[in-house]
């Protein structure tokens, strides 16, 4: 199972990162993946587009993210 670390705080939030060469992206696209993961079960596929036309793929599973999204509302609350 992947691993996805989530902070509900951003402030300085990976400083590991402060170094290296970022290119900021935008998700455009998401979608479910039914038997995605290998274990068989849901995983959802992001898509960045970056800047210079590339684009990024990224994977995760459903768990993995409905796990981060409840734990962001917890904290903060539901959109408006």
């Amino acid at each position: 199972m992947p691993i996805l670390r989530v902070t509900l705080d951003g402030e300085n939030a990976w400083p590991d990162l402060a170094t290296r060469d970022l290119v900021r992206g935008d998700w455009t696209r998401l979608t479910a993946l039914p038997q995605g993961m290998t274990s068989g079960k849901l995983s959802i596929a992001i898509c960045v587009e970056l800047p210079d036309g590339r684009a990024v793929f990224a994977e995760t599973s459903w768990a993995l993210l409905h796990a981060a999204v409840q734990s962001i509302t917890a904290r903060y609350g539901a959109p408006q």
